[in-house]
């Protein structure tokens, strides 16, 4: 009927109703209680058990129970003050814990079968152990969540950040970890086949508003691999880091995006750490080992960035049959990069599966004159995988691009490849085995062989450089300089029937010996035709 109710004993108990009832806790054993609608104030009561129904409790500032908050049956929760506070749903209690909002060693508050935590408006902490079968709301302020071990919440988790660890076990076999979206919860399997322990998937919560995510992978000695999937259920609105273990790491990590999904590849100039950015998230990475065939794949991305970490790069690119992780045909990027003491660092291999767009930025770290980048494009390294568009620009210094391929087209026969010299005066390297005809530009080198072209190479910043067009097959070649007008060029014939065509201006031929010559500053040896 609304009354006071106050009982002096040591541990009193009020019970709550089975149709859902409001408790709020405004000082140490005191407060009030809505019970099927009537209002009673609360002293000295030590605890306070809601039964069946949906109950609401909320403990007030500097407010607690010396006894325990017993949920019951139902869907019920707990809001926190003002304070800051921290919630704690202790390891093997699944659903129960404690709220500490004075500070103070002794929890103000412990609970039982409370399945929803509400912080208040100060900077709250929720370490989850264990399941919490509800909801999270870290309301206003900056929260923060912690999930430990089992810690996971079954409903969505809102208005905090949230920080996750998972590790592998050491045990001399192969984890490996899968970070997805599946329905719009976050999950992690763990894929322990090798061991004889099957797959592990933890579901860890449903994200909601305001919610960031950090979670880290720890690896092992024991190979294993991180895959990071926005294809299945949608990208991972997270920020990951992967540790990959052992001082001498044979650990994976692959970043799996939905065609769609646009980012970049930074690689640290320690030669064993970088950051993957996938549609604003980021996948950190420490230990991968430059010495371990392709640790690092990157696949179905629309656009991608690659950029070297160092002042001078020297970087192949090269076609791989069967990537180590999924055993696909890909794209090989490798080699090494300056670091401040001048020394070379070799570089973890990325494998590049089905990207779209790829720009290689060699040239964001250079500087003076110790920024003279070497990049080898090696045969059926275009061909390797679904590329659109493949540009590599090298900044400063004295570059050179040296071109090993016949074919510079893709998989569907389209041309791809542009390169950006940057400043200086570089150099243009190309191999002439088995074409028939090379056509160079100032913009534009163009290959054909058989009377098939097999591709045009976008030039720029290479005007007024230098080319070198060398035939170590024998083959007759024809290569036509009428549109380099700026730079110089050597060309060498080799054993076949060779034909050069000059320069398109008033050219001065002047053949010096046997088959070879200067035409423009312009030499050439080995070439029996001129034109």
């Amino acid at each position: 009927d609304g009354g006071a109710t106050t009982n002096a004993s040591e541990n009193d108990t009020v019970l709550g109703s089975t149709t859902g009832d409001v408790f709020t806790i405004t000082t140490v054993d005191g407060g009030t209680a809505t019970v099927g609608g009537v209002t009673a104030t609360l002293n000295d009561i030590e605890t306070i058990d809601g039964r069946s129904g949906d109950d609401r409790f909320t403990v007030a500032s500097a407010a607690g129970l010396s006894g325990s908050l017993l949920g019951g049956a139902g869907n019920d929760s707990l809001t926190g003050s003002g304070d800051n506070e921290t919630f704690t749903i202790v390891a093997g209690t699944p659903n129960a814990g404690t709220l500490n909002n004075s500070g103070a060693a002794n929890p103000d508050v412990t609970f039982t079968s409370v399945e929803n935590l509400n912080g208040g408006a100060g900077n709250d902490t929720f370490n989850v152990n264990d399941v919490l079968s509800g909801n999270l709301d870290g309301g206003l302020g900056t929260n923060a969540l912690n999930l430990i071990g089992a810690g996971i919440v079954n409903g969505t988790v809102s208005n905090v950040n949230v920080t996750i660890t998972a590790a592998a076990t050491e045990d001399t076999f192969a984890d490996n970890f899968i970070v997805r979206l599946n329905g719009g919860v976050l999950e992690v399997l763990v894929d322990q086949t090798a061991a004889a322990l099957g797959v592990t998937t933890t579901q860890y919560f449903t994200p909601g508003i305001n919610t960031s995510i950090a979670l880290t992978i720890q690896g092992s000695d024991d190979a294993d691999t991180l895959t990071v999937d926005y294809d299945f259920g949608g990208p991972v609105d997270a920020d990951i880091t992967f540790t990959a273990g052992g001082t001498a790491s044979v650990d994976r990590l692959r970043m799996l995006g939905d065609g769609s999904t646009t980012g970049s590849v930074d690689l640290d100039i320690n030669g064993t750490d970088g950051v993957i950015v996938a549609d604003g998230n980021t996948i950190s990475f420490t230990g991968l080992s430059a010495a371990l065939n392709e640790p690092i794949e990157i696949e179905a991305f629309d656009q991608l960035t690659y950029t070297t970490p160092g002042n001078e790069d020297v970087i192949s690119l090269d076609p791989l049959a069967s990537s180590p992780i999924t055993a696909q045909s890909a794209l090989a990027v490798s080699g090494t990069s300056q670091n401040p003491a001048d020394v070379a660092v070799a570089l973890p291999t990325v494998t590049i599966i089905d990207v779209q767009n790829i720009v290689m930025n060699l040239g964001l770290r250079d500087a003076g004159g110790q920024s003279a980048d070497t990049v080898n494009i090696n045969d059926g390294a275009l061909r390797s995988t679904a590329i659109t568009s493949l540009s590599i620009q090298t900044g400063l210094g004295q570059d050179q691009f040296n071109i090993n391929e016949t074919d510079y087209r893709n998989s569907v026969d389209a041309d791809v490849l542009s390169l950006d010299g940057g400043s200086a005066t570089d150099a243009l390297n190309v191999r002439l085995d088995n074409l028939d005809l090379v056509q160079l530009s100032n913009t534009t080198l163009s290959l054909t062989d058989g009377g098939v072209i097999r591709g045009t190479i976008t030039l720029t910043g290479i005007d007024g450089d230098t080319a070198t067009l060398t035939d170590g097959a024998g083959s007759d070649n024809s290569v036509d300089l009428s549109g380099w007008l700026n730079g110089t060029s050597i060309v060498t014939g080799g054993g076949g029937n060779d034909t050069l065509t000059g320069p398109n201006e008033i050219a001065l031929w002047n053949v010096t010996g046997i088959n070879s010559g200067q035409v423009n500053g312009n030499t050439f040896t080995g070439v029996e035709n001129l034109v």
